[in-house]
């Protein structure tokens, strides 16, 4: 009997959400930036150099205002790129999980003791929603809405192990990005510089800073490449529960 793959199977599940073409698309626009960011620094450094070896006087204080005038709208520039960078991919793992859910909702009887069971069915597969211990204080939260139901259908023990810290990193910076902009309220770039530390996300964050202090965030490369790789094992994960689910029955 013909066996199809893990992969086959989690393209199969996401058949619906035409992922090939998003990620086509995202890496086009992240090679984009890229260069327009490597453009940038160089036209930078030219300046810099220019002011270095311009002679004293008016002209040379001209070049050096230049210079630094280039550096600070570097700053924003990086931001913007970031920014785009997080707006392409959190929706878009969001959505994959949204699709997934929908997916097993057809396949898969729902708990009836866990606290997701008071939801109606088109609730209950929505991990946008979450469950919380009085129906009163029920609410979307995307986050733990993935962690809750992932849980009590059996899913979490498929997904990538770099699952809950990656979508936690990437939410975070996302939330904070889209409801503050560039340049955060003070509180708040405090605490996401704490919350780097205490997670383990140095690799995943950079900063400008100003006065010492964490002024404005971006996602590293590294990072962006991580949460590239984390969709390819969302896929996997994806399959490999489907073939349980198949094998099972349930």
């Amino acid at each position: 009997m013909f066996q199809f793959s893990d992969r086959t199977r989690g393209d199969f599940v996401f058949i619906d959400a035409n992922l090939e073409l998003h990620l086509i698309g995202i890496r086009a626009i992240l090679e984009r930036n890229r260069k327009s960011e490597a453009d940038y620094s160089e036209s930078i450094r030219r300046l810099e150099a220019a002011a270095k070896n311009a002679p004293h006087g008016e002209y040379g204080q001209h070049l050096i205002d230049r210079a630094v005038d280039a550096m600070h709208l570097g700053v924003y520039h990086d931001a913007a790129n970031s920014m785009a960078a997080v707006g392409m991919l959190a929706p878009l793992i969001e959505s994959l999980f949204v699709h997934l859910f929908r997916k097993f909702g057809d396949r898969i009887t729902r708990s009836k003791t866990g606290r997701r069971a008071r939801f109606s069915p088109g609730k209950y597969w929505d991990p946008r929603w979450y469950a919380a211990t009085k129906d009163v204080k029920d609410r979307q939260d995307i986050l733990l809405g993935i962690k809750q139901l992932a849980k009590e259908i059996g899913l979490d023990a498929f997904l990538p192990v770099s699952h809950q810290a990656t979508v936690s990193a990437l939410f975070a910076y996302r939330n904070n990005m889209f409801h503050n902009g560039f340049e955060w309220p003070t509180e708040k770039r405090n605490a996401f510089a704490r919350k780097i530390i205490a997670e383990g996300w140095a690799d995943w964050f950079s900063s400008a800073t100003t006065g010492d202090e964490p002024w404005i965030f971006y996602m590293t490369e590294q990072f962006i490449a991580h949460c590239l790789e984390y969709i390819d094992e969302l896929v996997l994960s994806a399959g490999r529960f489907h073939r349980k689910v198949e094998q099972d029955g349930i």
